[in-house]
């Protein structure tokens, strides 16, 4: 498996327009506050076999959003694991979510499908890693 670095990133929000701006709490009205990252996803759609990887550009404890070499349909179930580096080894969180929206993304150079993934199914285990992340990233 590739080594992977995590790169911190300002906290913005994209517009379906592709205009970016910052997230504060007059933009942002997600229930969960969403934090940048740059992370190797790993994902298969529920019930298939086909591993096909991707990245995660921003997380929270609500869902992410994962950029892709390959189109999705809304509403589809898919099974994901991020990984990241924790104490200066490999670690993973894996989970269960459902595609909210997609759409492309010509200016991106990595993958030009763009979707936005709720979580809907989580381990005890890997959503105390979730938050323990977040809190480390949001520092």
């Amino acid at each position: 498996m590739a080594c992977c670095l995590l790169r911190i990133l300002c906290v913005t929000s994209t517009t379906r327009t592709g205009a970016i701006m910052p997230v504060n709490a007059e933009t942002e009205r997600r229930r969960f506050q969403r934090v940048s990252i740059d992370l190797p996803i790993r994902y298969n759609r529920v019930n298939e076999s086909d591993v096909r990887y991707g990245r995660a550009m921003n997380l929270s404890q609500g869902g992410l959003l994962m950029y892709s070499l390959y189109p999705m349909d809304v509403d589809e179930k898919i099974k994901s694991k991020i990984f990241f580096l924790s104490d200066s080894e490999m670690d993973a969180i894996e989970m269960k979510t459902q595609v909210v929206w997609t759409d492309l993304d010509w200016n991106e150079a990595w993958g030009d499908h763009r979707s936005g993934l709720r979580l809907v199914d989580i381990s005890l285990n890997d959503m105390c890693k979730l938050r323990n992340l977040l809190t480390n990233l949001s520092q």
